[in-house]
């Protein structure tokens, strides 16, 4: 049983993939995203005939590119893919238009149907983050994604409710397990106050 415990464990190391969002925020709540979804960890996965396949091979990225620049304050998106990791970035003019880019009706939604809520209210930032509920069979297989989410401001930040504060850089980051936070056993929700 150990050995059998300590191949999974062995393979889970071996297959982590990661779904990185940096968000840098101006003064007035407009700035940049980038998102890095980054498959490479499945590579082990592969046979030594496909070793050189990539995941995100036939991916139209122009489409993506397209669907996300027709949304309200959102310009110079780019889309570009490597070996088995997708790039996406974009500039957003405001909280609203950032909330409505991780609408769920978004047809290329990269977050596994993820819901973002940025807002600005009484001195408070919120970023409010649920998924869609999942039955605990599907979360388990998502173990194996970690999800990072990693947030600039320009404002010297005072107090966060979760995640990890750098006040030298004046971030936030903040880090789970897919599985974890798709069953609601970890939340990425962060409210911050600014000095």
């Amino acid at each position: 049983m150990k050995a059998f415990v300590s191949f999974f464990t062995v393979l889970f190391l071996l297959t982590s993939c990661t779904i990185t969002q940096h968000y840098s925020f101006n003064n007035d709540f407009s700035g940049n995203y980038s998102m890095a979804f980054d498959l490479s960890g499945l590579e082990a996965l592969q046979d030594s005939a496909s070793k050189d396949e990539d995941f995100f091979e036939g991916i139209n990225t122009d489409s993506i590119e397209e669907v996300y620049s027709k949304l309200d304050g959102i310009s110079k998106v780019k889309v570009r893919t490597e070996k088995n990791v997708l790039y996406l970035s974009y500039k957003f003019d405001g909280l609203e238009s950032l909330t409505a880019s991780f609408a769920n009706g978004t047809e290329y939604n990269m977050g596994m149907n993820e819901q973002a809520k940025f807002s600005f209210e009484d001195g408070v930032f919120r970023y409010d983050f649920t998924t869609a509920n999942v039955v605990d069979s599907l979360s388990e297989s998502m173990n194996f994604f970690e999800y990072n989410v990693i947030m600039d401001f320009k404002q010297p930040i005072k107090e966060a409710t979760n995640g990890v504060v750098n006040t030298k850089e004046n971030s936030i980051s903040l880090t789970g397990n897919l599985g974890e936070i798709v069953s609601n056993k970890k939340s990425l929700s962060v409210a911050v106050t600014f000095k």
